[in-house]
């Protein structure tokens, strides 16, 4: 449950953000798109469907209904649209050379510290 807690729980930012879209399904897909992306660094695949618990933890938050989700999920140019704007608004971006390197150079020194190598 502590894990829902901290990375699901939307902030008042958070919810202006969502509140910002139009209909019902737009706000809950937005909130979804918004956690995932900020819990897992990466956007949702195309028919990767997020856990029931997380969507209904989002939806009840929202004051909308988990069902809606459905709605959203089929619409791929709004999924387009907010995971764009979520990837600015959140800095991410694609991992390129210098990412990689430094994600190997913490690899390299996770490795030395320990006895295992």
């Amino acid at each position: 449950m502590l894990p829902l807690l901290r990375h699901y729980t939307l902030d008042p930012i958070d919810r202006l953000e969502c509140e910002v879209r139009r209909r019902t399904h737009n706000k809950l897909g937005f909130a979804v798109q918004l956690c995932v992306m900020r819990h897992t660094g990466r956007l949702l695949g195309e028919d990767e469907q997020p856990h029931a618990t997380v969507i209904r933890y989002l939806a009840d938050q929202l004051g909308g209904d988990s069902q809606d989700y459905a709605v959203y999920a089929r619409r791929v140019q709004t999924r387009f649209e907010h995971s764009r704007f979520l990837t600015e608004h959140l800095g991410l971006h694609m991992a390129n050379k210098k990412d990689r390197r430094a994600a190997l150079l913490a690899a390299i020194d996770a490795a030395a510290a320990g006895d295992k190598g």
